[in-house]
């Protein structure tokens, strides 16, 4: 989803509406749910509820009212809860009307001393609400909690936790990434394929890396549009090199920052092994991380499958994320401290120096040692600067 830079997730408007079926007290499906409203006002939610006779679901008028108030009301996500059998023709019915996530929940029986006189059953209907939403092809919408059955204080909890599932599904269903290509030839493992990728939601925006190299081309006499972005990464890592090395970042920096904005992308991958470093003279990762600290993943080596798992976690956590590699085994003499440790259920992790630096301790601007390895084995490192490492 295309977020303004500091942004890191897409705002919910949460619904909430329940259920009753007709041979069990609405009056107690209307008492729980206001336990559980209440509940969620002291939490600081403030799911809409639909008013009127629409609130608690009883018959298909209701369901169709209740998810016309909704969409009315601009409701990305609806939690359904089940505040007593409910009636699974109606409760599959309103999930077919409202295209949105919708969260199943039902409500746990409150005392052995009410069980006689005041028990829903809310359980049965839950199982029976599951099938009808499956039986219609529903259940790819649906959200049904690991422990569905719920207090009011659980109840809470769960429709927290919904509000962070809504904002994957939300973020991921209206983003647009940018796949500076093409992949390098002998990294095939991670190959992405383009219909899985739209087929959940995502819009790809093919591009090259000559497309990168003729921006940066454009722009690079332009100091106007760069002095600030140097300045601000001369004060964000004082450790950079040098002023002529830090305005090759900050043209970079600025020709990602224009395509973002023209093509309203959501995050992007580049080529960086191995042409990058020959064409602009830098590795991206310390500009991946800056821009990853921004709202704005980049993946490396035009890795589409690693850029929408950084997505993922960045909407759900609402806060910047860095991905790392599952990379090597682990020595059994590497420190005393893993003695007590299986190594077979120890893996090393590995991230090519492109997390952002509020990631990390201490960081320090180095360069790609495999890199200089190949490209620059007997000269000072230059082209192949710009990890950040921490």
């Amino acid at each position: 989803m295309y977020l303004p830079l500091g942004t890191y997730s897409p705002e919910i408007k949460l619904g909430l509406v329940s259920a009753s079926r007709n041979c069990f007290p609405r009056s107690l499906s209307e008492e729980r749910t206001a336990r559980v409203l209440a509940g969620c006002r002291q939490a600081g939610i403030e799911p809409f509820v639909p008013q009127g006779p629409s609130q608690i679901i009883e018959t298909k008028d209701h369901a169709i009212e209740a998810a016309r108030q909704f969409k009315a009301a601009g409701c990305d996500a609806v939690v359904y809860y089940l505040g007593n059998f409910s009636p699974e023709i109606e409760d599959a019915y309103f999930i077919k009307l409202f295209d949105g996530p919708v969260m199943l929940i039902a409500a746990a029986e409150e005392s052995g001393a009410s069980l006689l006189e005041k028990r829903g059953d809310a359980l049965c209907g839950l199982l029976s609400a599951a099938l009808a939403v499956s039986k219609r092809g529903l259940a790819g919408r649906v959200h049904l909690p690991e422990f569905p059955v719920v207090s009011a204080e659980e109840a809470v909890r769960e429709i927290a936790h919904f509000i962070k599932v809504a904002r994957v599904v939300k973020g991921i269903r209206n983003a647009t990434v940018g796949l500076f290509g093409p992949r390098p030839r002998d990294f095939e493992t991670c190959n992405y394929n383009l219909a899985s990728v739209n087929s959940i939601g995502i819009e790809v925006e093919e591009l090259g890396l000559f497309d990168l190299q003729n921006e940066v081309k454009r722009i690079k006499d332009k100091k106007e549009e760069t002095e600030t972005i140097k300045e601000d990464m001369k004060r964000e890592v004082p450790s950079i090199p040098d002023d002529e090395f830090a305005g090759r970042l900050s043209v970079y920096e600025r020709a990602i920052k224009n395509f973002r904005d023209q093509l309203k992308l959501s995050g992007a991958a580049s080529q960086c092994w191995s042409e990058q470093e020959f064409s602009l003279r830098h590795v991206p990762c310390f500009i991946n991380g800056r821009m990853a600290q921004g709202g704005f993943p980049i993946a490396c080596e035009n890795d589409c499958y690693s850029l929408i798992a950084e997505l993922l976690g960045q909407y759900a956590s609402d806060a910047t994320v860095g991905i790392l590699d599952i990379n090597h085994s682990i020595p059994k003499d590497l420190h005393a401290s893993l003695k007590d440790y299986t190594i077979r259920d120890m893996v090393g992790m590995f991230h090519c120096g492109n997390a952002s630096t509020k990631l990390l301790k201490n960081p320090e601007m180095k360069y790609q040692v495999i890199m200089k390895r190949m490209m620059e084995p007997d000269t000072q490192a230059d082209i192949t600067r710009g990890t950040i490492e921490g």
